[in-house]
């Protein structure tokens, strides 16, 4: 059988070019043989161990299944799509974000949420939800809050105080909806059963955590206007493969319920609204532009540089269209003073309501922030490392691209110029200034949908404009766009699961709950008891002896439902007038298995050793109750017969 040689379609050369490198990179990862990619003494990423389990299927098997997903989206794009058909795409994209993330959660952690609440409640990742929920009076504060600032937990500390006002104002929701506070805080509870300081707070307190477990669905709403963006400076087979991408950003996925995850959206809503806001010369978007820019600086002083960003596109996309708007230098004047104004709005807002001078918490938060992280790295180690740093996180597919247009000199589109140069030139000057060398990673979580847009429209305008024939790597949407881009996303995409299975980025340093099987069955004891504390906790029976000065108890407890706390319980020991000789108080089992960890109608043994004085008058008896640690409060018995048992010595 003749073949003929003809029909047979030719490698795409620039599949080729991404495909080779990115697998040798990814094999470099994996196999950790160039530390250096996780950064230097200064500052590097730990390893995991490697280990082939079978939730490593969960990642790839979900991240297969959205490459499969861009594909069939993106023939839909080969022709005009219908402004419904857009929306449903886009907001497909915005859920596949906290979807993704939670499937590589799960190859890391037998319990995939932890991996959300951990940074969020965590006291060394991020302090933010520590310090709101400890802090009922918000005024007062927020009135005295540089002062305060030095005593707060590390982030926190040199932080605006953005994230704490919000969660606070969660916390107060939920305190004024107890039925839904209950209904997510006991959940949430199972995450950290065995963390006595968080299961010391009340319901409302606690679910307000759950805004943390969202900001991956948040985050993901930058796709919204990143389309609308990309749209507008390209087309939308553009801006739905740009869109595509942004999800598999290790930029972005790696930084679960981090605050990070929301400054894209903040600054594509300030880009689009200055873009827009440039072509109508309207005011009202102009200031608009600038409130999502002033709220991403509240929640970070870092985040003053989106305003340079934006404040720069829109100079520079005002020189590229100086011929047809003409404008006058008046007319600019006006139009950075209302930017400006919105960009000022939030902290103008803040300054009104506490009095506090904007100027105190800036300075303040930048200089602790320089003892704590900046004053620490050296200059020349920011230089090297962190471009390596940022490319890693930026993802190797993409840089390929990149840098394959800046090797061949392609010509890029004149509607991407002012985004290349405000996006170059800011993050050019950031890393040369060194003032914020303390980050890494996640610092420039912001610049990676524009690195994206920029290399895939570049990429569509070479073929568009050269052709194939003359530009083999330059291939435009209209010769092999499926393969090419497909590869592309699932390049991505397996460079994502490599880092995320490898690599240790966002540490919340709080354990997981203990694994342990719970008894149903009720244990066998010597003596019966009925006492029931607060329809949480029944005393069933328990065991009861003494020898050689030593009263030994063991008590036998059953779970009602689901404790909401870690409760102490108390054990005394009373003579025959009643007198107490002896005392233990401790969380159950020897601290070992809080009541929080408790599942309803399991059978808790829980041993006492208690010392009794030489001359003992008995008969003896005991009292026993529980209590909170962190209040004194004791739990008050189901049948209102005060706040313990007193069970009899024999």
């Amino acid at each position: 059988m003749n073949t003929d040689r003809s029909q047979i379609p030719n490698p795409n050369p620039q599949i080729l070019w991404l495909l080779i490198p990115t697998l040798l990179l990814i094999a470099v990862l994996t196999f950790d043989l160039l530390p250096l990619l996780r950064g230097n003494d200064e500052w590097r990423w730990p390893l995991r161990p490697i280990a082939a389990t079978a939730r490593l299927l969960i990642p790839i098997i979900t991240l297969g299944l959205y490459v499969f997903w861009a594909a069939r989206w993106l023939k839909h794009f080969e022709g005009e799509v219908s402004r419904r058909a857009e929306r449903w795409f886009v907001l497909s994209v915005i859920l596949a974000a906290p979807i993704i993330q939670l499937a590589l959660a799960a190859a890391v952690s037998h319990v995939p949420l932890l991996e959300f609440f951990g940074p969020t409640v965590s006291v060394h990742n991020s302090g933010y939800f520590t310090t709101a929920v400890a802090t009922p009076d918000l005024g007062s504060w927020l009135a005295n809050f540089p002062a305060q600032m030095p005593s707060l937990p590390i982030h926190a500390q040199s932080h605006p105080p953005g994230p704490v006002i919000v969660h606070w104002l969660s916390w107060q929701i939920f305190q004024a909806l107890p039925p839904l506070a209950e209904a997510i805080a006991l959940p949430l509870r199972t995450l950290q059963c065995h963390n006595p300081a968080l299961m010391s707070l009340e319901h409302a307190q606690l679910a307000s955590a759950s805004l943390g477990l969202l900001l991956p669905l948040i985050g993901g709403l930058a796709a919204w206007p990143l389309y609308a963006l990309a749209k507008r400076l390209a087309t939308a087979r553009v801006a739905a493969i740009t869109v595509l991408l942004f999800p598999l950003l290790p930029l972005f996925a790696l930084w679960m319920s981090q605050w990070d995850q929301t400054y894209p959206l903040l600054l594509l809503l300030g880009l689009y609204l200055t873009h827009t806001g440039l072509e109508k010369t309207s005011w009202r978007r102009l200031f608009a532009a600038g409130v999502p820019l002033s709220m991403a600086s509240f929640f970070s002083v870092g985040n003053f540089v989106l305003m340079v960003l934006v404040g720069l596109y829109g100079l520079v996309w005002l020189w590229f269209h100086r011929a047809s708007l003409r404008p006058s230098i008046s007319l600019l004047l006006r139009l950075a003073f209302t930017f400006a104004l919105g960009c000022a709005s939030i902290w103008l807002l803040y300054w009104l309501c506490s009095g506090v001078n904007p100027l105190d918490v800036i300075s303040t938060g930048s200089r602790l922030a320089f003892e704590s992280t900046t004053g620490n790295r050296s200059y020349g180690v920011w230089l090297l490392g962190n471009p390596i740093d940022f490319l890693v996180f930026l993802g190797f597919p993409i840089v390929i691209l990149l840098l394959s247009h800046l090797l061949k000199r392609a010509p890029l589109p004149q509607a991407l110029w002012p985004m290349a140069i405000a996006t170059c030139g800011t993050l050019i000057l950031l890393w040369l200034s060194g003032i914020v060398r303390g980050e890494v990673g996640r610092l420039w979580i912001y610049f990676g949908p524009l690195l994206v847009l920029l290399a895939v429209g570049w990429q569509a305008a070479g073929g568009k404009h050269q052709g194939a024939a003359h530009d083999p790597l330059g291939q435009s949407l209209l010769v092999g766009r499926l393969p090419l881009y497909i590869s592309l996303i699932a390049l991505l995409a397996a460079q994502l699961v490599i880092m995320n299975t490898r690599w240790l980025v966002n540490d919340s340093f709080l354990d997981e709950p203990p694994e342990r099987s719970a008894v149903r069955a009720a244990p066998p004891f010597a003596y019966p008891a009925a006492a029931s504390f607060a329809d949480q906790i029944a005393l069933r029976g328990y065991d009861v002896q003494t020898a050689a000065g030593i009263l030994d108890l063991t008590l036998h407890w059953q779970a009602l439902t689901q404790p909401p706390h870690a409760y102490t319980v108390f054990v005394h020991v009373l003579d025959r007038d009643g007198k107490q000789i002896g005392q233990q108080d401790n969380m159950p089992v020897r601290d070992q298995l809080l009541t929080s960890c408790w599942v309803t109608g399991e059978y808790v043994s829980d041993p006492y050793s208690i010392s009794l004085p030489d001359e003992v008058r008995g008969p003896l008896a005991v009292e026993v109750g529980l209590y909170r640690a962190e209040t004194g409060s004791r739990l008050p018995r189901s049948d209102a017969q005060g706040e313990s048992a007193t069970l009899a010595v024999p």
